[in-house]
């Protein structure tokens, strides 16, 4: 972290690149290394569909260009959905209101730091008429001077493990819950008698980010002419042998008659300070919403809701089981607009998406926000929060998904600012893995400006690297940590080793054991930070990105292989035999690895890699094809020596990140278009064969396919090209290769990536059972407890459990390769349908499904087969995902013993993790809705939208809201599924803006 002289001046690049996306959470040699590719072996002459094809010529022909049309397409999506992803939050791209953005200009009166002003003009105004004096001397925090970052009232102070509050930092703080200059302490730094002010918080014991109290204080000293009834004259101690028993009944006299005077004035005081403050923030809401009239909308989204009728327990203590479902999972259109009342000042209303943004007519739901209304968040994991309406004799709960997480923060953070809650521009942050937390005021013209983009993203060129100006507000952040940290190295050791450890950190959010690391935006942090402040703790720790090698048990260190593709001849069908309708089985097909899955699709669906992606032209000929080793390397992000890309200074940017960004979405689309996947984690050996093994049949085939000629079928080189993929069930899956030489670079570079995986593999299993381990003995808890941290343990463990960040990494959000994530889990369509193990590829915007195994159709015995063929394929662009207790609606109650699904997942493991976590906890369900339905056409919405000049009668549109379809997948542990509906809301979050 130590500071690094920089060599040139600062490169700028376009953010809305796919380059300054790569690099903004990952150093130039990371990226180099896992955009790399090798392409094995020649194009077979089949793909290029020549004369000697007769009729295969025209198919190949339009098969080609239909497949690059494709990934023309989805680059264009890709880097849509990057643009949107960096440049702006999800949120800006939601329904707009108009042109001039009628919420940006509210939430920048709410959140942009001019809270101060709105409260000053709250103050001076003269409509108070009730407790005129107590809301003169209204205790306000108001920061005029932002405290200066090394001010040495701000210290790091060690927190202990004990500990359940963040440290305090002594600020100076000129306010107008002060009292006057003339009675107040000296603020003079020589000052012995330092007035340092902190300000009191609400819903939690911590002093810092949290919303402050109003306090009541008296800022004069003029005496009061009921000063005479609570004056104290303490009696003047005496000697033990002078004090009698008439003098004992006279002091208890006096202190009985003194405590009934106080419990006079607490009585007569009673409810004054919680009706000044409600003053306070029925003024604040009057000031927030003048410019608005009644009915108009402040904001509006996509949500997927759910509305619960709870009741309240007769009997203290006990738990209320009068809790009813008023309507289920459906996506709505929810608006927030201003109330008509000032008890009321704003409503929640519901649409159904199937309205299409007519808003004219009643909504299906309504709520009204009051003052009693509490708004906060729900889940940490997938972002959902909750509004709970009181009424008489219970509570209506509303649980709101919206599409992408930022939209949630904006909604607690819009609505809570209105209703009266005060931003503290205080941000805390804890070193990770240590006990050294500091805090820093944010200056207002950083919080004023947050929410200003720049266009440009600047490199500082290093040594060795780039060093990646962020936004304000964090560079700001990483800035002074980093001052503040060299300052206190000589004196604090653990600062300086902490220090030495490495040069890029960055911020995460800690939830027990769970790491969520912070994107690239000033704004959705800034909110983020405020709202998940009490379960959440806020970090700084190196950054852990993909690993690049591991060390074996026996100490065997073993780097990460490239990722290989090409075109090989399957000569053995999906159940592993070779004989397939009582013939030989051959099929070219194109294969390519991702991650620790081997892929393969069909031989038309494929674009292999070529320089400068010419095999993506649809013009492009055999004959004017530049000439490819048959070991080509591709590799969009060149690297020198230092660690730098030469082009990005260059004139041809643009032309270098398009050719990038193509690769990438290549890479992609070869994912999407797989027919089957192999495991690598589960392959035994990979081996070559005999030439006794390869039939005439299948050499003529190869022969004629490949190199378009029959005279090679005696050839030694093609005849001695076959290898197998042996898998730990027994089945095994057997290629072809189109020489020998191609045949051995397979082999042996399989083989490497089957050692990596299976190594990486089991690091992650030791890794994840050493945190569940230290976390259980450091807080005496049970391996129960653990598996159910998110409904058995509060927020404030987070301070000081112990994180997995090998689990967590930040390559969720720097999306380094064309697979986010894969595992096996337990899937199901229905809630009174069985669970089926599937095997999950997370690609980014898509998720896909492989069956594991086939059944015979007679008996229904499970039969071997050495690949998983591919299931479905889910777009995630329009979906919603929830975990935990909201799926316990999608599951089958276990205490029904007529019920299917009881006992039916293993609690044991063969690796040798145990699951006991509840069913809720280690479940999450993707929603999507029908795709089409039939509706009659409206020529005009709400908004003001015209629509089609002559719209049809008939249209379609999605039938989201409907009668939505789920999908039930069951993870083995709490840790795998946080971790899948962590990811897939980031995909989620990355490609809904489009």
């Amino acid at each position: 972290m130590d500071p690094v002289p920089e060599k040139d001046e600062p490169i700028s690049i376009p953010r809305d690149s796919f380059t300054a996306f790569r690099l903004m959470y990952a150093p130039a040699d990371e990226v180099s290394k896992l955009s790399q590719c090798v392409f094995l072996g020649p194009v077979p002459d089949l793909w290029w569909g020549g004369e000697q094809m007769g009729l295969f010529a025209s198919l190949s022909h339009w098969c080609k260009s239909s497949v690059k049309r494709n990934f023309n397409s989805t680059t264009q999506l890709v880097n849509a959905a990057l643009r949107l992803y960096e440049q702006s939050s999800p949120e800006h791209v939601s329904q707009p209101l108009s042109e001039d953005s009628q919420f940006q200009t509210l939430y920048n009166n709410v959140a942009d730091s001019k809270l101060s002003s709105v409260y000053r003009n709250v103050l001076e105004d003269s409509d108070f008429e009730d407790d005129s004096t107590s809301s003169k001397n209204l205790n306000l925090y108001q920061m005029e001077t932002p405290v200066s970052c090394c001010d040495e009232r701000e210290r790091i102070t060690p927190t202990t493990s004990t500990s359940k509050q963040p440290p305090v930092p002594n600020i100076a703080v000129n306010s107008t819950l002060l009292p006057s200059k003339s009675q107040s302490p000296s603020l003079r730094s020589g000052d012995s008698s330092l007035f340092n002010t902190v300000p009191a918080l609400t819903h939690s014991t911590s002093s810092i980010g949290h919303n402050p109290k109003v306090r009541f204080e008296s800022a004069s000293n003029k005496p009061s002419p009921h000063d005479s009834y609570i004056s104290f004259t303490l009696p003047t101690p005496r000697k033990q042998e002078e004090i009698d028993d008439a003098e004992y009944a006279r002091v208890e006299h006096d202190f009985i008659r003194k405590i009934n005077q106080i419990h006079y004035l607490a009585s007569k005081s009673k409810k004054k300070a919680s009706r000044s403050r409600q003053l306070v923030k029925k003024k604040v809401t009057v000031n927030f919403l003048k410019n608005y009239k009644a009915g108009d909308i402040l904001r509006i989204d996509k949500m997927l809701v759910t509305i619960n009728n709870e009741g309240i327990a007769e009997q203290p203590g006990t738990n209320s089981n009068d809790v009813t479902t008023k309507d289920r999972m459906r996506e709505y259109d929810v608006l927030l607009r201003k109330g008509s009342k000032s008890e009321y000042p704003l409503v929640v209303q519901l649409y159904d998406v199937s309205r299409r943004g007519d808003f004219s007519g009643r909504p299906d739901h309504s709520l009204n926000i009051q003052r009693e209304t509490t708004v906060h968040l729900y889940s940490s994991v997938e972002k959902s929060f909750r509004i709970i309406d009181p009424r008489k004799g219970g509570r209506i709960v509303y649980i709101m998904i919206p599409r992408y997480s930022s939209a949630c923060f904006m909604w607690i953070s819009l609505v809570q600012s209105i209703l009266g809650d005060i931003f503290v521009p205080i941000i805390t942050v804890k070193v990770g893995g240590t006990d050294i937390s500091t805090s820093f005021t944010i200056p207002k013209d950083i919080i004023i400006g947050k929410s200003v983009v720049d266009k440009m993203l600047n490199l500082y060129p290093l040594q060795k690297g780039y060093r990646v100006q962020y936004d304000e507000l964090l560079d700001f952040l990483l800035t002074n940590i980093r001052e503040r940290f060299n300052q206190l190295r000589q004196k604090h050791t653990e600062i300086a080793e902490w220090m030495s450890r490495g040069e890029d950190p960055w911020f995460c959010f800690k939830f027990f054991d769970r790491l969520e690391w912070v994107p690239n935006d000033s704004r959705t942090f800034l909110v983020q930070n405020h709202i998940q402040r009490i379960n959440a703790q806020l970090e700084i720790r190196q950054k852990t990105r993909t690993a690049m090698s591991i060390t074996t048990p026996e100490g065997k260190t073993v780097v990460r292989p490239h990722a290989i593709e090409g075109f090989l001849s399957r000569i053995t069908n999906t159940s592993g035999e070779k004989i397939s309708n009582l013939r030989a089985f051959f099929k070219i097909q194109y294969f390519h690895t991702a991650k620790n899955v081997l892929f393969f699709g069909k031989l038309f669906s494929a674009v292999p890699p070529s320089p400068k992606n010419a095999l993506m032209d649809t013009e492009l000929t055999r004959e004017n094809m530049p000439r490819m080793p048959e070991v080509f390397l591709r590799n969009p992000f060149e690297v020198d020596e230092d660690g730098h890309i030469h082009w990005l200074a260059s004139e041809k940017f643009d032309e270098y990140d398009r050719e990038a960004a193509e690769e990438f979405s290549r890479r992609v689309q070869q994912v999407l278009k797989a027919d089957a996947a192999v495991d690598l984690c589960s392959v035994r050996e990979v081996s070559p064969i005999r030439p006794e093994e390869i039939s005439n049949q299948i050499l003529f085939l190869q022969s004629f396919l490949w190199h378009a000629s029959t005279t090679l079928i005696k050839d030694e080189n093609l005849m001695d090209c076959g290898f197998q993929i042996l898998l730990l069930n027994g089945s095994s899956l057997k290629l072809l290769a189109p020489s020998r030489f191609i045949r051995d670079q397979w082999v042996a570079r399989l083989g490497k990536l089957v050692e990596y995986w299976r190594g990486r593999r089991t690091c992650t299993l030791l890794s994840q059972l050493e945190v569940r381990r230290s976390n259980m003995e450091k807080f005496g808890i049970q391996e129960h407890v653990d598996s159910n941290a998110t409904s058995e343990l509060q927020g404030f463990f987070s301070q000081s459990s112990l994180a997995n960040d090998a689990l967590f990494t930040i390559g969720t959000l720097s999306m380094p390769t064309s697979l986010v994530h894969s595992g096996y889990v337990y899937h199901k369509f229905r809630k009174h349908s069985d669970f089926s193990q599937r095997f999950l590829v997370l690609s980014p915007g898509y998720l896909l499904i492989f069956n594991l195994f086939k059944r015979s159709k007679v008996t229904g015995v499970w039969k071997r087969t050495p690949c998983y063929e591919h299931y479905m394929t889910l777009p995630l662009s329009s979906c919603y995902v929830y975990g935990g207790e909201l799926t316990l609606q999608d599951l089958v109650d276990k205490n029904d013993i007529h019920g299917p699904g009881q006992d039916q997942l293993a609690r044991f493991y063969p690796d040798g993790w145990k699951s006991s976590e509840e069913d809720t906890e280690r479940c999450f369900t993707i929603w999507y809705g029908k795709k089409r339905k039939l509706r009659y056409a409206t020529g005009k919405d709400a908004l003001g939208n015209k629509g089609k000049k002559n719209p049809r009668f008939l249209t379609m549109v999605r039938k989201s809201g409907m009668t939505g379809k789920k999908m039930v997948f069951m993870c083995r542990s709490r840790q795998e599924r946080e971790l899948w509906v962590h990811s897939i809301a980031t995909e989620i979050d990355r490609f809904s803006a489009k």
